[in-house]
């Protein structure tokens, strides 16, 4: 299967799990992607910060990390959307690059 399509997998089957147990805040899913992402788990990274964007469409940080995350984990196409996103919602330039 292709890599896309097995992240696509992936965040569905926890979005579809956070629904059934309840969802986390927005504060522990940055927070567990952030830890994710500081452990070297940039599967997991993505997966939480996908969702924390998801219901924080319009946090610079959320969208800094993402793409911190995507990069880490070989998506460089998607951590140049992300980053640039971050850049308009107010992150700095040099947080960016």
């Amino acid at each position: 299967m292709p890599q896309l399509a097995t992240r696509t997998l992936a965040v569905a089957l926890l979005t579809l799990a956070l629904v059934a147990c309840g969802r986390p805040s927005p504060e522990k899913l940055l927070g567990a992607g952030r830890a994710a992402l500081q452990r070297g788990d940039t599967k997991d990274a993505v997966i939480q910060l996908k969702s924390f964007v998801q219901s924080s469409p319009n946090s610079a940080e959320g969208r800094l990390f993402l793409g911190q995350a995507l990069l880490a984990s070989q998506d460089p196409a998607g951590a140049v959307i992300e980053l640039e996103r971050a850049k308009e919602l107010g992150a700095s330039e040099s947080d960016v690059t």
